[in-house]
């Protein structure tokens, strides 16, 4: 709708991993290259974290394009089932024919096929995404799969992706035998305020934009302070302000947009910081945003308990440097009998 009003040959913020949009950060790079580095080496078992929305399944289809056919792919994107339908999925993806009705059935088959991929000088690569999402008996087949292998090479790669709770999971002490299989481990971590200005330039170039500037300096601050630096929640509220703008016939997206958007999505009003007060990090930013609270006014009995014992403390100790210690149990016992 907006595209040829600004110039641009398609949408740049769409929310769909394609590989054309890939902003190449240092965390992104680095964890594209141990990905790359542990498949073609023959690693085994390799796990990617990332908070919701920081691009893991992008970068995933990233990898499987430089990756090329020689690899032969497996990828399971809802891991919530038993172990029979896992298997069953598995044995889908890699396209083994016949029906497994039990596990001897599908490992004999698994096992055949991938001696024949490794045969063909290819690999053969699961790729299961939203691992925190799997049961530890499926967790524990994955591990039983990694003795799949020669004198030579491991048949199987494992590619676990998942959100940064699946850390907890497989730190539980039952999984220790899963967490020695782990060979490399990659984590997304999400975009600072310059990133984010530098992913928003990117994905406009890719998609024909002729020159920057179409988010005000202002615009992209409080893009990058509301989304936190995740990319997901950046195309969405970018895609909002581009929509907004066109139909407020403006040219360039300000602060004032954006604050429109994010004020949308949350569906109430926001308090932002004036123009020479804004938030200085996130903390801030959340405290202003976040609904007031009521603090919890001190309960009454308090005051008068902590007069009550700053004034024995006192009359004990002129007891102590005037009458002694004998004079200070009396007195002491005096009062406790009063009490």
């Amino acid at each position: 709708m907006y595209e040829e009003y600004f110039g641009l040959t398609r949408k740049p913020f769409e929310i769909t991993p394609d590989p054309a949009f890939l902003y190449a950060s240092p965390q992104h790079k680095e964890a594209l290259a141990s990905l790359l580095y542990g498949v073609r080496e023959g690693k085994g078992l390799l796990v990617l974290t990332g908070e919701v929305g920081t691009g893991k399944t992008l970068l995933i289809r990233c990898l499987l394009e430089m990756l090329g056919p020689e690899t032969v792919t497996a990828y399971i994107f809802n891991p919530r089932m038993s172990v029979m339908e896992f298997f069953q999925a598995v044995a889908h993806e890699f396209d083994l024919k016949g029906d497994f009705f039990n596990k001897i059935a599908f490992l004999t088959r698994l096992n055949e096929f991938l001696l024949e991929v490794a045969g063909r000088g290819e690999k053969a690569l699961l790729i299961v995404d939203e691992a925190q999402n799997l049961s530890l008996p499926i967790l524990e087949e994955i591990r039983l799969l990694m003795n799949l292998e020669t004198s030579e090479q491991k048949l199987l790669q494992v590619i676990l992706a998942g959100q940064p709770e699946f850390h907890r999971i497989i730190n539980f002490s039952c999984m220790r035998q899963f967490r020695q299989r782990i060979s490399l481990r990659a984590h997304l971590s999400p975009l600072t305020e310059k990133q984010t200005k530098a992913y928003i330039d990117k994905r406009l170039e890719v998609a024909g934009l002729d020159g920057g500037g179409l988010f005000t300096k202002r615009a992209i601050s409080l893009i990058h302070r509301y989304s936190r630096g995740i990319p997901r929640l950046i195309n969405v509220i970018c895609d909002n302000s581009l929509l907004t703008a066109y139909a407020m016939d403006e040219r360039r997206v300000h602060s004032s947009i954006v604050k429109e958007v994010i004020e949308d999505l949350e569906g109430r009003k926001l308090e932002i910081a004036t123009k020479n007060a804004w938030p200085r990090d996130e903390r801030d930013l959340q405290k202003e945003w976040s609904e007031p609270r009521t603090l919890e006014r001190p309960k009454r009995w308090r005051w008068p308990m902590a007069v009550a014992i700053a004034a024995m403390g006192g009359i004990g100790a002129w007891a102590l440097f005037t009458s002694g210690w004998k004079n200070l149990l009396t007195f002491l016992e005096e009062v406790m009998r009063k009490m």
